[in-house]
């Protein structure tokens, strides 16, 4: 997987297809920031999604999907990421195999 940089980053690795993000919280209430942002090829802001308990943003991490999140400025943003991946030799079968712990 290549990545530019924290904020922003443009996801190429075949076997990480369907990125999915779970919001646990809310933004506007328990923070302020922190949104999905997608762009446009040439950097610009197409649409940005505003993190809501509950929702869950799917989409592929191909060239086609450029995007970055927003710094937090305040508060604390929640979120579970989930990869999905048709690729069976990069599938996880048996995650606390993998743990550090």
């Amino acid at each position: 997987m290549t990545c530019r940089a924290i904020w922003r980053h443009l996801c190429l690795c075949e076997c990480r297809l369907r990125p999915g993000l779970l919001y646990l919280s809310d933004g506007g209430s328990d923070f302020d920031g922190g949104r999905l942002v997608f762009e446009t090829a040439s950097g610009e802001m197409e649409t940005a999604v505003t993190p809501r308990r509950g929702t869950l943003v799917l989409f592929t991490s191909g060239e086609e999907f450029p995007h970055r999140v927003e710094k937090v400025l305040s508060g604390t943003r929640l979120a579970l990421t989930i990869a999905f991946t048709c690729d069976e030799t990069a599938a996880v079968t048996d995650l606390l195999a993998r743990a550090p712990f």
